[in-house]
């Protein structure tokens, strides 16, 4: 598993409810939540958690 994936799940595990699908708002919150030294990694893991959530959302929408 990447880092990316990784450090996203791990923050997703812990602080879910302040994660959406708007990736300046997780830019924002992931920023208050964890300490990642590098801009580039931190909207990397900030995109993959809109992407991850997006994801889960149209899922959820096909299915009910």
């Amino acid at each position: 598993m990447n880092r990316v994936r990784r450090y996203a799940l791990m923050i997703l595990q812990a602080h879910r409810d302040k994660f959406g699908v708007d990736f300046e708002a997780n830019k924002r919150a992931l920023a208050q939540v964890a300490s990642i030294p590098s801009k580039s990694l931190r909207n990397q893991v900030a995109g993959y958690i809109t992407a991850l959530l997006k994801r889960e959302r149209e899922q959820a929408e096909e299915e009910g």
